[in-house]
């Protein structure tokens, strides 16, 4: 039973160690802020993104360009960057499974403000524009051990704002909260 038990812990601990974490003291998002300033659209092709202008509504006049890279970094699989004309106007990031949690982020951030809409939750950071998406856990207990699936930037005001108005804002329910 002991050597079953044993077996368990190093398996596991095995797995945690081999599993791409965010480090505490590092910002994964430093690298992409230069995007925000200058030509975005030149930097953005520069770097490997693939642009298009898309039409997000039945206005013909709204239209913009939707720039997407597909990335080997360790905690992301994709990155978009939303331009209207030349300057960015969002930034967003698909966060590969059991890399990124909330935790995580707000070691970066501070307590962010959640918002629930059916099987996701949303968590914002209004000081630094951020947006990240989780899904909504069983228990029913927001945590800061919540895996982040999508996490987006806006120039101006929250990314996913139009999302956000249809959500149910949530006080904080959580056991592992201390200390943020």
């Amino acid at each position: 039973m002991l050597g079953l038990l044993l077996g368990i812990l190093v398996t596991v601990a095995g797995t945690l160690a081999l599993t791409p974490r965010m480090q505490p003291s590092a910002n994964p998002f430093a690298d992409f802020n230069e995007l925000f300033s200058g030509d975005a659209r030149q930097l953005a092709l520069a770097r490997g993104f693939t642009c298009g202008a898309v039409s997000f509504s039945s206005n013909p006049q709204t239209i913009t360009d939707y720039c997407v890279m597909q990335i080997t970094h360790s905690l992301f699989s994709q990155t978009a960057l939303g331009l209207l004309g030349n300057a960015a106007n969002e930034i967003s990031f698909s966060v590969r499974e059991n890399t990124l949690t909330l935790g995580d982020l707000a070691a970066l951030w501070g307590k962010p403000e959640f918002w629930r809409n059916g099987e996701s939750v949303a968590a914002t950071w209004p000081a630094q524009r951020a947006t990240a998406i989780t899904p909504f856990p069983r228990v029913g207990r927001i945590g800061y051990f919540l895996p982040v699936a999508h996490i987006s930037f806006a120039r101006s005001g929250n990314p996913r704002w139009a999302l956000l108005l249809t959500m149910e804002r949530l006080p904080m329910l959580c056991s592992d909260c201390r200390g943020l």
